[in-house]
């Protein structure tokens, strides 16, 4: 196992079993396309082919968390930073770009076009993408949507102050999905690569999801009564199931709903969610996450084709793909956790460790340039 590297004064471990929740998703969907692909076989029970494709909406749930951390992460720090704003950007950089940066290197040592280096490195091929040559990988649209999403902190910290507020950032974000989505393409913008499903304007609904969690998780009655009654825990694994079932039947409109429900749940220590998000090795797949979400794709293009070659030849090949899949699934997440384990260790973790260094020394300066015009006027 391995440890978080979020600040224990803000660390609430259901979080990061739900990263592991969302990283599991979105292995299972390209572990399940790819053996897809490779094999040509289909789902022979509906009910599965429901849960596969809803399993596409992983990274959804790990934008709820990604802005449900950063405003407790905020308020906690609020008043005792003498200058946040730098330092959000700081522990930003060096919590994202170091990895990426060499994980831009291993994609091109791969083989992905030598065009995507500059896009890519300095995050702006979201602009662009609708040409997938500025990609070194399919996965990366979601690093571009965080990063627009970190710009505009600084004005949401100072405008969404309350639970109404954070409502009505929720309905303006999704409007503008919703017109965008709608009217994007008549406007002339271009659809190729899903530009317009993965484009911020289209995804943003999903942060402003989050931060109504945020601000609905400090409510007194909430903290008091539906977090610590055990009546609550039963209402609200029922409910997440309920949302759940609904999105592997017909996956729109339901599924950032469900994936809010199953986030409400796992507050509460006591329900099945609870206790799944606890887990220490649901834990350990979330705090691992992202660099299994890089590297993924680089084992399954490794692993997934000799394995659909040799199943073709072998009697396995009789068995229905759901059999295949309970198997190969579970097999590629173990992979993939041994290979972010030493990378999470043995880069990510050291480079989030020299950013709070650069921290603490700008702090501590930033506090002696207040301390000695105080010492000269009390002369």
């Amino acid at each position: 196992m391995v440890t978080s590297i979020a600040e224990k004064t803000v660390h609430r471990p259901y979080l990061d079993g739900l990263r592991g929740i969302s990283i599991l998703l979105v292995l299972c969907a390209h572990t399940v396309h790819s053996l897809r692909f490779y094999t040509g076989m289909n789902f022979t029970f509906p009910f599965i082919e429901g849960f596969v494709a809803a399993t596409n909406q992983g990274v959804k749930l790990f934008f709820l968390v990604s802005a449900f951390t950063l405003f407790s992460s905020y308020y906690s720090r609020l008043g005792k930073e003498a200058q946040p704003w730098r330092n959000f950007y700081l522990r930003r950089f060096f919590r994202i770009f170091p990895f990426w940066w060499g994980m831009v290197a291993v994609y091109l040592l791969f083989g992905a076009p030598g065009a995507s280096f500059l896009p890519s490195a300095f995050m702006y091929f979201g602009f662009l993408r609708f040409d997938p040559l500025v990609e070194v990988t399919h996965v990366q649209w979601s690093l571009f949507v965080e990063e627009t999403f970190y710009l505009a902190l600084p004005l949401l910290f100072s405008t969404l102050r309350t639970l109404q507020g954070a409502f009505t950032f929720f309905f303006v974000t999704l409007f503008a999905s919703y017109v965008w989505n709608t009217y994007g393409a008549v406007m002339g913008v271009p659809d190729t690569n899903q530009f317009i499903d993965f484009f911020p304007l289209s995804q943003w609904y999903c942060f402003a999801i989050g931060i109504l969690l945020y601000f609905l998780s400090t409510e007194k009655d909430f903290q008091n009564k539906v977090l610590k009654e055990d009546r609550w825990a039963t209402i609200l694994s029922i409910g997440a199931f309920v949302f759940l079932a609904q999105m592997i039947r017909q996956i729109a409109p339901y599924s950032t709903v469900a994936l809010a429900a199953v986030f409400v749940a796992s507050m509460h220590p006591g329900t099945i969610w609870g206790r799944i998000t606890r887990n220490p090795l649901m834990g350990t797949f979330g705090i691992t996450c992202f660099s299994i979400y890089l590297i993924h794709p680089l084992l399954i293009r490794a692993l997934v084709p000799p394995f659909s070659a040799w199943l073709k030849t072998s009697t396995f090949s009789m068995l229905p793909l759901e059999v295949i899949i309970a198997f190969a699934v579970p097999a590629m997440a173990l992979v993939n956790l041994v290979v972010a384990y030493f990378s999470f260790s043995y880069f990510e973790k050291p480079f989030v460790r020299l950013g709070k260094k650069v921290i603490t020394r700008l702090e501590n300066r930033s506090q002696s340039k207040q301390t000695i015009p105080r010492a000269s006027e009390a002369a």
